[in-house]
């Protein structure tokens, strides 16, 4: 990508949070396809630990293309090519596919040192004990996740080349402390942030307290105004020409602002990520410590060499 557009595309950490929607979109098509109760087991101990689980994933992943990249191999960079190379000659066979996730699992594990039931090494960033609904292990079976997804996910890891150690440590600050959850009737997406909001939920709150809310639920300030004076604004026109006469042309432009920000609409009882708030973000030190190149990582990436 040409230095002079490096500004305009998106980051590490927006490209991430793109890959988590897709794996999460992909998980739960594995579990419609298998029947498999893991994810849901996994949803009744809560939200966060299933959005900390997709990103503990996709940050091994993240780690297993530096120890490859320091170890002079390109397995998974291979796989990403593979499954370009289909999509692009024969691309009905994606979707029917399901071998690229067990193979990116295998290539993570020889990252880390890891047979398939061994206790997690690298420290609680890349623990995945938690994470077996969607890497398997002690007795559980990965999820057949099917290769199209697994193409976008990498797509998206790769999009800014194979990443620093301290670029884990920037994408895990500004992507944990997300949740998943059950979309609750008219759910929408809204952009650049990403922030789930429930339209229904919103227009059951008072006017007054809808700016707040939506900042609870992580939009900015700004947006979250334009927002509250959006629905309030439709509220008044709905109850007549009366009321609704004199806000109409003051939140004509909040209407529009706020119209432009719907991005998705979740399915319904479909699952939909959250995003981090900043206010869940300012750790840091944790993530600096935590992703740092210790001793789980060099060890590995020498033993890879061989």
């Amino acid at each position: 990508m040409p230095r002079s557009t490096d500004k305009l595309s998106p980051s590490r950490a927006e490209l991430v949070q793109e890959a988590l929607e897709l794996l999460l979109r992909g998980l739960e098509a594995a579990t419609r396809r298998g029947g498999d109760e893991a994810l849901e087991a996994a949803l009744a101990s809560g939200g966060e630990l299933v959005y900390t689980s997709l990103l503990t994933a996709l940050l091994r992943l993240l780690f297993a293309l530096i120890v490859e990249a320091r170890a002079g191999q390109v397995e998974l960079r291979a796989l990403h090519e593979r499954l370009r190379a289909r999509a692009r000659d024969r691309p009905d066979e994606l979707t029917s596919g399901f071998s690229a996730w067990p193979r990116a699992l295998a290539r993570v594990r020889l990252a880390f040192g890891e047979t398939e039931d061994a206790a997690p090494r690298g420290g609680p960033l890349f623990d995945r004990s938690a994470a077996r609904f969607l890497e398997g292990g002690a007795g559980l079976d990965a999820p057949r996740i099917d290769d199209g997804v697994v193409r976008e996910v990498l797509e998206r890891l790769l999009a800014r080349g194979v990443p620093t150690i301290d670029a884990l440590g920037d994408v895990y600050e500004a992507l944990m402390g997300g949740r998943v959850e059950r979309a609750t009737g008219d759910s929408v997406r809204l952009r650049p942030h990403r922030v789930w909001v429930s339209v229904t939920q919103l227009r059951a709150r008072p006017a007054g307290a809808r700016a707040r809310w939506l900042r609870e639920q992580g939009l900015p300030t700004a947006q979250a105004r334009a927002l509250a004076a959006a629905v309030r604004a439709a509220s008044l026109a709905r109850a007549g020409p009366r009321g609704a006469a004199r806000p109409r042309g003051r939140a004509a432009g909040a209407r529009r602002a706020a119209g432009r920000s719907a991005r998705r609409v979740a399915p319904p009882n479909g699952l939909a990520l959250h995003a981090a708030s900043a206010g869940r973000r300012g750790r840091r030190a944790h993530a600096r410590a935590a992703a740092a190149p210790g001793s789980a990582t060099r060890p590995t990436a020498r033993g890879c060499s061989r």
